[in-house]
């Protein structure tokens, strides 16, 4: 038989504490790992949702009211919400077992302790007759619910990435050193670290590249942030001091030397895509990210690879592709073409970063 679903909602503007409902929050810091399932459904039922995203993995939304299944207004028989969709929340009740006017209230509940922490403050919520038919559903989701409970806080640090040297750095702070100020972080009891931008601002390989906010690229971190150490090491022991003796050389400078931090980084990536590329670019690993990823990287790896070779990163000044092309770009992008070794190299320290 057919199942029908009448669905009440209604334009939603942009929610106070829009914060609360970016991934930061719903994915780390009040993030639910372990879900539960979406609720039973019923022949004729009455779905409800809210949105409650100030609600951390020990807590959960829970709705009482005026009937047998919403626990007669007794929070400990309230019936608690799923969060599959955190931070949107929803049940489903028996619609057949349900008496009209519906009045409900939502509730904070305590998982751990099992018992309601605080009601909303607002007037109960009211539903007529919706007159459903069976193989009816009807969904209201256009509801926040709002308690009365202290705004999120959290002490943090704001730092720019490349200010991390340690002693394990290239001569500026990278990615490894940023999980070790995470550590510290995560020691110290803070909850957030905040960072000046990690995009590639690649133009012209001098020290004016350095300026965080003129990227390239939206999605491309900066080469100079990849921790060399985990991306493999030289066979060429000759190489591999003479890197490691360039590492102290840059690490004891009074202040970054931004152009030989680079250079000496992008030595170290030619001769390790070298060694080891095709092997990374052949792994599982690899393919998944590339297929992830491919939308962005491919153009951003070919302007990389053009920018070089016409030592210029003003496309109108090229002699060819200086109109962008999507058909000409993946011609360049297979792997039996003379550019590909080239553009790899991009796609290589991408899936490093």
């Amino acid at each position: 038989s057919k199942k029908i679903y009448r669905i009440n909602d209604c334009w939603k503007n942009i929610p106070e504490q829009s914060y609360l409902y970016s991934s930061a929050f719903t994915e780390a810091l009040l993030a639910h790992p372990e879900r539960e399932s979406i609720p039973q459904s019923y022949k004729k039922g009455l779905v409800i949702k809210a949105y409650a995203p100030h609600i951390n993995k020990d807590y959960c939304l829970a709705i009482c009211g005026n009937q047998k299944s919403l626990g007669h207004w007794d929070p400990e028989k309230a019936v608690l919400m799923s969060d599959a969709n955190f931070p949107e929340w929803q049940i489903e009740l028996d619609a057949s077992k349900l008496k009209y006017p519906l009045e409900y209230k939502f509730i904070l509940y305590n998982k751990q302790e099992k018992k309601a922490d605080c009601w909303e403050k607002n007037p109960n919520r009211y539903l007529a007759d919706p007159e459903l038919k069976t193989n009816e559903t009807l969904v209201i989701s256009d509801r926040y619910a709002y308690f009365d409970i202290p705004a999120w806080k959290g002490a943090g640090i704001a730092i720019p990435v490349f200010s991390l040297k340690s002693e394990k750095s290239f001569g500026v702070g990278d990615f490894g050193d940023l999980k070790r100020m995470i550590d510290w972080a995560v020691s110290t009891h803070q909850k957030v670290i905040q960072i000046l931008p990690v995009n590639d601002t690649t133009m012209t390989h001098a020290w004016i590249d350095s300026y965080p906010y003129n990227s390239i690229s939206i999605y491309a971190f900066h080469p100079m942030y990849a921790d060399i150490k985990q991306m493999g090491t030289l066979k060429d022991k000759e190489a591999a001091s003479k890197f490691s003796k360039k590492q102290k050389e840059l690490n004891s400078l009074p202040a970054i030397d931004y152009e030989a931090v680079n250079q000496t980084k992008w030595e170290f990536f030619n001769l390790l895509f070298r060694q080891e590329g095709e092997k990374v670019l052949a792994s599982k690993g690899f393919k998944d990210f590339f297929e992830a990823n491919k939308e962005w990287l491919q153009p951003y790896a070919v302007f990389s690879y053009l920018r070089d070779a016409y030592k210029t990163p003003n496309f109108r000044k090229w002699p060819r592709h200086s109109v962008y092309n999507a058909e000409d770009i993946e011609k360049m992008c297979q792997p039996e073409t003379v550019d590909y070794p080239h553009i790899s190299l991009y796609y290589y320290i991408q899936y490093h970063l």
